[in-house]
């Protein structure tokens, strides 16, 4: 057998492969004999029928078996005695094959990227040093009081903090607002909506517009759309409502006192208030793990570079696209807004993904380094939650997963999230004060 590699860039390769006549004619006639001993012919027993019968009869399945039996046994081998470390087949073609010649054919793969594991031990990360503040927890009991609100109706004008029940038609340059946004009708059209008296509620201008309102006023509300508004019909044009108000209610906050802390599970105020402190330096700790888990993936990228599979690429890519317009049109992008940002939307998709390869390249090797394993148990708990997530039957999900041969990719991606853990845990990591601003410190 002959075997040459040409090296496409990147991690392409091309490996032609020959037979000599000779491993042809050996294969072929191996698979003639195994018909002779198997063929079905009538008037003859199994295994009697004369030669020149069945290889007349069967003679393209004897030719079509062996060429797959030889182009699969001889780039298995290829592969082996080049040491070929496969990630792809991307093509197999040009197959020359008939009895009696030299069988070729040309493999194009792509391979493993070649590089050398950085050092991942001790990668650098920053956390402020937070202390949760008394007004923290203050504010964060008024959170629970407004969760607890009751909206009574009152005899007055609409004033800020209140509630206003009203139904709106809106229209722009005459034409009904609802038609324009069929993604977003509630911004078009409504019998009974409540808009609370705040900036920013709804609409932008909206809200402030029904302070002094009463009910069964009637008022005409415009709005100013900002040019980058979610609806391009709409972007920095001028809508128009007709406003009916039904009702004005008055928001009344329960007591900060030990019975409300009652209603909320706690003993008393105090004891609310030890709880609510003690999620609030929870949310603290979380919010600086996740920002060692980002700085260290950070530090990883930065230490090394190498060649990717571009189909790897590819398919991260489209998946990174999905997901990104989805998002858009999650916030009530329409598809022509999608259709203009397609450019930087791929631009952005591109990156990310060529981030998102590179980074399961390293994660797989330090896996393999440090014999970071997922137990079954592991796994199937980690199946369980993704099906509670999804709010479907575990087997339901575990079935569409296997339809989609996905299985592989979960377990993997849970592999990988245990080697962050590992590298976080591992990151030498550097306590500074806060800054002035609050802000979180940048990435190392």
């Amino acid at each position: 057998m002959n075997v040459t590699v040409e090296n496409l860039g990147a991690c392409k390769r091309l490996v032609r492969v020959e037979l000599a006549v000779e491993d042809v004619n050996r294969q072929i006639e191996e698979l003639t004999r195994e018909f002779l001993r198997q063929a079905h012919i009538p008037g003859f027993r199994p295994g009697k029928a004369p030669r020149e019968m069945v290889e007349r009869r069967f003679e393209k399945e004897i030719l079509e078996e062996a060429k797959k039996k030889l182009l699969r046994e001889s780039y298995n081998k290829a592969i082996e005695e080049q040491k070929l470390k496969v990630f792809a087949v991307l093509a197999v073609e040009d197959i020359q094959f008939e009895r009696g010649k030299p069988m070729q054919f040309a493999a194009t793969i792509e391979v493993q990227p070649a590089y050398e594991l950085p050092a991942y031990v001790s990668l650098p990360a920053v956390i402020e040093e937070t202390a949760v503040a008394d007004g923290e927890v203050d504010r964060a009991v008024d959170l629970l009081r407004e969760q607890q609100a009751k909206y009574e109706p009152v005899q007055r004008e609409a004033g800020d903090g209140d509630a206003a029940v009203i139904g709106f038609v809106g229209t722009c340059e005459g034409k009904n607002i609802a038609e324009l946004a069929p993604n977003l009708k509630a911004i078009g059209q409504a019998e009974k909506t409540w808009v609370r008296i705040e900036p920013g509620q709804f609409l932008p201008g909206f809200a402030e517009q029904l302070k002094g309102a009463k009910a069964g006023d009637q008022r005409t509300v415009t709005v100013e759309f900002p040019p980058n508004f979610a609806v391009p019909a709409l972007a920095g044009k001028q809508g128009v409502y007709q406003v009916t108000v039904q009702e004005i209610r008055e928001k009344r906050l329960p007591g900060l006192d030990d019975a409300f802390a009652r209603t909320m599970e706690a003993a008393d105020l105090t004891a609310l208030r030890n709880g609510v402190r003690r999620d609030l330096e929870n949310e603290v700790k979380y919010r600086q793990s996740q920002s060692v888990r980002s700085q260290v993936i950070h530090a990883l990228l930065s230490k090394v570079d190498f060649d990717l599979p571009e189909s790897a690429v590819k398919a991260e890519t489209r998946n990174v696209v999905y997901d990104i317009v989805a998002d858009i049109q999650r916030r009530g992008a329409d598809r022509e807004q999608v259709e203009k940002k397609k450019e930087e939307i791929y631009t952005v998709a591109s990156k990310n993904a060529r981030d998102r390869v590179k980074l399961g390249f390293l994660l797989d090797a330090i896996a393999a380094r440090e014999n970071i394993k997922v137990t079954e148990e592991e796994f199937s708990q980690h199946l369980l939650f993704m099906a509670s997530q999804q709010r479907v039957p575990a087997k339901d999900f575990v079935k569409e997963l296997e339809k989609r041969e996905a299985l592989p990719e979960v377990h993997r991606q849970l592999i990988h999230e245990k080697v962050i853990a590992f590298l976080s845990d591992k990151a030498e990591v550097r306590r500074v004060a806060p800054s002035a601003g609050g802000a979180a410190p940048a990435e190392a």
